[in-house]
């Protein structure tokens, strides 16, 4: 039971980074494929707005993913003592 928390945990938190991660690799993608006539800062800044509040739920879900396993992990250990 505990290493399928640890796990559930651990899957939770890579899902977030892996979120994270292709948000910002989109942000990359978006900035670099403007026209010539597009001003790249605002483009950021349209893109950071329009992506701010995915961009927190992944790193919360990365910190939930984390802390279920360390609890799960340490919950189970301390359990059998």
């Amino acid at each position: 039971m505990r290493l399928s928390f640890t796990a559930a945990g651990l899957g939770l938190a890579a899902g977030g980074l892996g979120l994270r991660g292709l948000v910002a690799l989109g942000r990359v993608l978006t900035i670099a494929d403007l026209p010539a006539y597009g001003d790249p800062d605002v483009a950021a800044d349209v893109y950071d707005a329009l992506t701010g509040a995915l961009s927190t739920t992944a790193w919360c879900a990365v910190a939930a993913g984390l802390a279920l396993a360390v609890t799960a992990w340490f919950g189970g250990r301390v359990g059998r003592s």
